[in-house]
């Protein structure tokens, strides 16, 4: 299991984590640390990006409690390295997220309708 660091600090925007494990998928590297900042995509919220040991995090996915970052290079198992999240893109979509939020419940309120599904893009911004 990751220790999912972004439940403990949604503002938090570097750290450090030891490598556990790097597979390539393709033309990208999946890697997995021990802890992240890094949201994966899920609950109508997209994945962060940033940076993770000097390579780019392009993606970043969850299965069965374990948290992988899609990236464009690999990374040594067993070393410890530093992760920044993008911040800029993070707080749009912090932002966005909450607002959905917000247009969904006074939809709820006024009229009644359940939000069955909500999409905010940076490509709608």
């Amino acid at each position: 299991m990751t220790e999912k660091l972004f439940y403990q600090d949604s503002h938090l925007r570097e750290f450090t984590a030891e490598v556990i494990s790097c597979e390539a998928v393709k033309d990208r590297y999946e890697i997995e640390t021990d802890r992240t900042a890094f949201f994966p995509e899920g609950g109508g919220q997209y994945a962060d990006t940033g940076e993770l040991g000097g390579v780019r995090v392009l993606d970043v996915r969850e299965e069965n409690g374990r948290i992988f970052h899609v990236a464009d290079g690999p990374l040594e198992v067993g070393t410890t390295v530093s992760g920044r999240v993008d911040w800029e893109e993070r707080f749009m979509k912090m932002q966005q997220h909450t607002g959905e939020h917000i247009v969904s419940g006074l939809v709820h309120s006024k009229f009644g309708y359940n939000n069955v599904g909500f999409h905010l893009g940076s490509e709608d911004c």
